[in-house]
């Protein structure tokens, strides 16, 4: 069952102060705010397990990890990032396998990739640790 809010008699300064009362008691936290779609820049998971694209498991040529990459969505194109903090565009991983092995909704929003890269540990700083 839906109400009708009747409002009798006053005028259009009490309509907007309402109006303005009910958006402040709306307001969020910035710290609990989603953002909106147009302003995510990209999305990122983990992936712990070996990487196998075409049939080829994927070895970071600076440091030669065969396992623990962070896989980055970006304006419709895929990156690979190893823990030592080297990152390449991965032209064979598409945005419907990224949308497909990423298991689930983001759960963490970032302000910027560099944000994301060093609270996942991609920074260069877990070079050589695999957890």
């Amino acid at each position: 069952m839906s109400a009708v809010n009747r409002h009798s008699g006053g005028g259009e300064a009490e309509k907007e102060q309402s109006a303005a009362e009910a958006a402040e008691s709306m307001w969020v936290p910035e710290s609990l705010r989603v953002p909106s779609p147009d302003e995510i820049v990209g999305q990122a998971f983990p992936h712990r397990d070996p990487l196998v694209i075409t049939g080829i498991t994927v070895i970071c040529q600076d440091c030669g990890a065969r396992e623990d990459w962070l896989i980055l969505l970006s304006q419709r194109v895929v990156h690979v990032r190893c823990r030592c903090g080297h990152e390449w565009r991965e032209p064979e991983l598409t945005p419907a396998w990224f949308e497909e092995t990423k298991r689930g909704p983001a759960v963490e929003y970032h302000s910027s990739a560099e944000s994301v890269v060093q609270s996942l540990g991609f920074d260069g700083t877990f070079k050589g640790i695999y957890l």
